[in-house]
């Protein structure tokens, strides 16, 4: 056999360490050592000897080393596909292997959000459902906590990743949680059923975005300019019960999720918005190696029950508000929930 130039004996056995090809992988998809480094949470110099080593096994240059970017060489490029086969079937090995027996660990993000309500529901009804919960900081970016292998699942925004969507990342839709308004009980809006988006350019909107995820102040800025909102975004809240005792202040109208459950004895009320409703997009994420059909049944049991909107998306998608940059993503996922 010749690669490149180099006569190799017939009955040559090369045996490649998946860590190499793996390097090897992110490596062509980032074109840059260091973001490739950053992936694997390897130092530049350790990924650097993993792409020698594996350059000197098979006798080949991989990469054109330049000071910004790499490029891969004829031969990588020849080198890449099958890398990738080799890499995925190292996944679905790790994925089979988590399918059966195992806890998943689930990152719901934070303690009072709506996820982790689900998943509690979910474990309540279906004791055999065999997950563990964390949260994240919300300071780390998604998909670089999901790379790290502290969580086999993320539930978040994941319009909050960066296009292109990464290769070695898998997403569905968990739900679109309307937002609701929450006043107090004492508030002249108190007993209204619903209320029009566009009627709240006239009230006195409050939400403290301290310490808030990025994400969710994206969220706010994105639909205040489309409506015309103006938010008090002063202040600061010391917990969950204090945001809700503030935003339970006569005057006051908050914003507040309509798939997190109210403690009782707040004084306030949640009002449903419409005309258009708008909803938060949440989104479970994982590593290929984790088997769809595990991640497919998670979502099965945290969404019993809840209302489906990803079908009002598909039938009469102008009855929702969602970030422009989610549309197409809500789009497909609502016409593949139409196949099955």
């Amino acid at each position: 056999m010749v690669v490149d130039g180099h006569q190799l004996p017939d009955n040559r056995v090369v045996d490649l360490d998946s860590a190499l090809l793996r390097a090897f992988v992110v490596t062509a998809q980032e074109s840059h050592f260091g973001r490739a480094a950053r992936r694997l949470h390897l130092t530049q110099q350790a990924l650097s000897k993993r792409i020698a080593r594996l350059e000197t096994v098979l006798t080949v240059r991989l990469f054109d080393r330049g000071s910004r970017q790499v490029e891969l060489t004829e031969a990588g490029s020849r080198l890449l596909p099958l890398a990738r086969q080799a890499v995925d079937a190292v996944d679905e090995v790790a994925a089979e292997l988590l399918a059966t027996g195992s806890v998943l660990v689930v990152d719901v993000l934070g303690e009072n959000l709506s996820p982790i309500h689900l998943l509690q529901r979910a474990i309540a009804a279906e004791p055999d459902l065999r997950v563990e919960i964390m949260m994240r900081d919300n300071k780390i970016p998604l998909v670089d906590a999901l790379r790290s292998g502290a969580s086999h699942v993320a539930v978040g925004w994941s319009g909050s990743v960066a296009d292109p969507w990464p290769r070695d990342i898998r997403r569905r839709v968990l739900m679109l949680e309307p937002v609701h308004v929450l006043v107090s009980a004492q508030h002249p809006m108190a007993d209204r059923d619903e209320i029009a988006l566009d009627e709240l350019a006239d009230l006195a909107l409050w939400f403290p975005v301290r310490n808030a995820p990025p994400e969710w102040v994206a969220w706010l800025d994105e639909l205040s300019a489309a409506h015309g909102l103006r938010i008090d975004r002063s202040g600061t809240t010391l917990g969950f019960a204090d945001f809700l005792d503030l935003g339970g202040v006569a005057e006051r109208v908050s914003f507040f999720g309509g798939a997190m459950p109210v403690p009782p004895g707040q004084g306030v009320r949640l009002i449903p918005i419409v005309e258009p409703t708008p909803v938060v997009v949440w989104s479970v994420m994982w590593r290929r190696r984790i088997a769809d059909s595990r991640v497919a049944h998670l979502v099965a049991a945290m969404t019993a029950g809840q209302p489906d909107l990803l079908r009002a998306a598909r039938t009469d998608p102008g009855a929702l508000w969602l970030p422009e940059g989610e549309r197409a993503y809500v789009a497909q996922e609502a016409v593949q929930a139409a196949w099955h």
